[in-house]
């Protein structure tokens, strides 16, 4: 695919459209909080003021003459009942805006800087295993709200408000429920043999299951299918083992602040009959109030889990990020109608070199660098240095991508030239000995389509480059997984398709006597040793 350069879009939109109207996310999300805290307060305010309501009717009822209105707490009962219903879906409606909102932002941010980056320099987010896991980080990140923020909120607004309630209606009841408030997120944190199932682990696997289907016919033809198989049974049952534990874990804790709270409301009862002599009606609801105050604390526990766990995503995605942020090594390039100068590039010494090395070439139109050397050598840093540098001076290069989307060959091809016609996108299959494989325009690859060999996938991806005729391509070991044969007329195509003055760089493992002819009459080796 053509690389005009490295760019970076504008920042994600800080703005929600509904109709006409523009709305801030960060309102959005006010609005979501305090729509939040009145759900909760409609349901707590509706237990307490119903029991309330009860036990004075019932009391009323039982003598002789009474002076007590129903309308008012009956008006209350159906006024909380509503605030619940109508808060709680203006609650979701806000809140879950921010988040898709908050999702897209943090996406397009994530894949804007993957982009942004020199060809090469964002190998590590092509393994499934990676990309399936910042895509759940990203996801975890951005729903804080609903499952960190707005629980916490709640916690302390609506725990302070009905706790103020129970004292004014029996001070020792309201104390012990307000001292039991209090605690409880003590308890909520406890982190006793706490094991969080890892999303490392979930993440792996699916990065093992995708790459086995990709590359399931050399599986097979190597003997290596069973190997895999077990290989994903031990993940697999290692995932198991860890979400059991965490879920034995959650039900302890459950279990602790069930207790907690039941010892409580035995508590409060007992201040409130024994030290305030409070009334049937306002013991009631001092203990209906507890006990929705106290169903808050287990909310609290998976808020804080979930902080924990958007924490640890947060760090993952800027390790992420940052992994392959080192800046490439130093190149001077200079085009002219000669051609193309690299200078100044070096190569440090390591445990492949005792000095350093400075690299220099002179390429004319049309011809042709190999670079070679061992793993570890150098090589495709070299030419993501030259990659990232050409678009600087002009130059339309190319760099082979590594991916090939869901659709026809044919729609593949067009990427890199959409005017490119079927005969010549033909001639480029037949030439990189495609057809021989039954590999048409027509054959459809990705989801549902035909499987592909490493090195068919290679050849595909060649051709894509090639269809864009570009004055550089660049080149990272092309014959990778190709016998001998088909090497020799894969370079031999790299070389005589393109334009007569386009220059090729290459790195290979090795060049051997059938490479140098195969890349015509002007080829410079460097070797980096």
């Amino acid at each position: 695919m053509t690389d005009t350069g490295t760019t970076r879009s504008a920042p994600a939109t800080r703005t929600a459209t509904r109709g006409a109207r523009t709305v801030r996310p960060s309102l959005l999300a006010f609005a979501g909080l305090g729509l939040a805290v009145l759900a909760e307060a409609g349901s707590i305010g509706l237990l307490g003021l119903s029991g309330w309501f009860i036990s004075s009717c019932a009391i009323a009822g039982g003598a002789t003459f009474s002076a007590f209105s129903y309308i008012a707490p009956s008006g209350g009962v159906r006024s909380f009942a509503l605030l619940r219903i109508a808060a709680g879906y203006g609650e979701r409606l806000t809140e879950h805006s921010v988040v898709l909102q908050r999702l897209g932002a943090l996406r397009l941010r994530f894949f804007t800087d993957a982009a942004s980056r020199p060809a090469g320099r964002i190998r590590p987010l092509r393994d499934g295993e990676l990309l399936d896991r910042a895509m759940s980080d990203t996801e975890a990140l951005s729903r804080t709200l609903i499952t960190v923020t707005s629980p916490i909120v709640v916690f302390l607004v609506t725990g302070a408000a009905a706790t103020a309630i129970a004292v004014i209606a029996s001070p020792a009841a309201g104390v012990v429920l307000g001292i039991a408030w209090a605690v409880s997120p003590l308890l909520a944190r406890a982190r006793v043999s706490r094991v969080v199932a890892d999303s490392t682990v979930r993440a792996q696997i699916t990065g093992e299951l995708v790459t086995a289907l990709d590359a399931w016919p050399e599986l097979a033809s190597l003997g290596a299918a069973d190997h895999l198989a077990k290989r994903a049974t031990v993940l697999l049952d290692r995932l198991e083992s860890r979400e059991r534990r965490t879920s034995r874990y959650d039900e302890r804790r459950s279990l602790a602040l069930t207790l907690f709270s039941a010892v409580t409301l035995a508590v409060i009862a007992a201040a409130g009959a024994l030290v305030d002599h409070a009334g049937a009606a306002n013991l009631t609801l001092v203990l209906l109030l507890g006990i929705g105050t106290l169903a808050l604390p287990g909310r609290l526990a998976a808020a804080l889990d979930a902080r924990a766990d958007a924490h640890r995503a947060e760090k993952r995605l800027a390790a992420t990020m940052g992994s392959e942020d080192a800046p490439l090594p130093a190149i001077q390039v200079e085009v002219g109608p000669e051609g193309l100068a690299l200078t100044g590039y070096r190569l440090p010494a390591d445990s492949l070199r005792s000095t350093d090395r400075t690299i220099s070439a002179a390429l004319g139109p049309g011809e042709t660098l190999v670079v070679t050397g061992v793993s570890g050598s150098g090589k495709t840093t070299f030419l993501d240095a030259l990659s990232a540098a050409l678009p600087g001076h002009g130059v339309i290069s190319s760099r082979i991508d590594d991916h090939l989307f869901t659709g026809t060959i044919a729609d593949n091809l067009r990427l890199g030239r959409p005017a490119a016609t079927d005969d010549e996108l033909a001639s480029l299959l037949s030439e990189l000995l495609l057809d021989r494989a039954g590999i048409t325009l027509s054959t459809p690859v990705g989801v549902g389509g035909r499987p592909l060999s490493g090195g068919e996938q290679t050849r595909i991806r060649l051709a894509r480059a090639l269809a864009a005729r570009p004055g550089v391509l660049l080149v990272d070991e092309p014959t990778a997984g190709l016998d001998a044969e088909t090497s020799a007329v894969v370079l031999h195509t790299l070389r005589h398709r393109l334009h007569v003055d386009s220059i090729l760089v290459l790195a290979l493992h090795t060049v051997t006597p059938e490479a140098r002819i195969a890349l015509g009459w002007w080829c410079d080796v460097i070797t980096f040793d």
